[in-house]
């Protein structure tokens, strides 16, 4: 599994398209703390993909940008969701990096 200190693939497309849709919204990272209620450090933390969201808070955070439905919101709610399988990663667990083994779950999720 990835590491704490190494972003993952998946949380760093969350945090790019959170700071986006922020971004878009004309929001500064101050204001949009202050108006959704979170620390300036939380926000700064998921825009890194430093850390994972739970996909109901990432459905509310989406909704205060207003991101509306569509591809993106789907993709980013299945990112939050989804956890890459167990099986075939064990096999190579500690031959591979964490990043690599990330991709390589997104590769499998696109296929299928």
């Amino acid at each position: 599994m990835p590491s704490r200190d190494i972003p993952s693939v998946r949380l760093r497309r969350i945090g790019s398209a959170l700071r986006k849709a922020r971004e878009d919204g004309g929001l500064t990272i101050d204001t949009a703390c202050r108006r959704y209620g979170r620390s300036k450090s939380w926000v700064s933390t998921l825009e890194n993909g430093l850390h994972s969201i739970d996909p109901q808070e990432l459905a509310d955070l989406l909704n205060f940008y207003e991101v509306p439905e569509g591809p993106l919101r789907d993709s980013l709610l299945h990112l939050a969701t989804h956890k890459p399988g167990k099986n075939w990663e064990r096999a190579y667990e500690g031959r591979i990096s964490a990043a690599a083994l990330d991709l390589a779950s997104l590769e499998e999720d696109a296929r299928a």
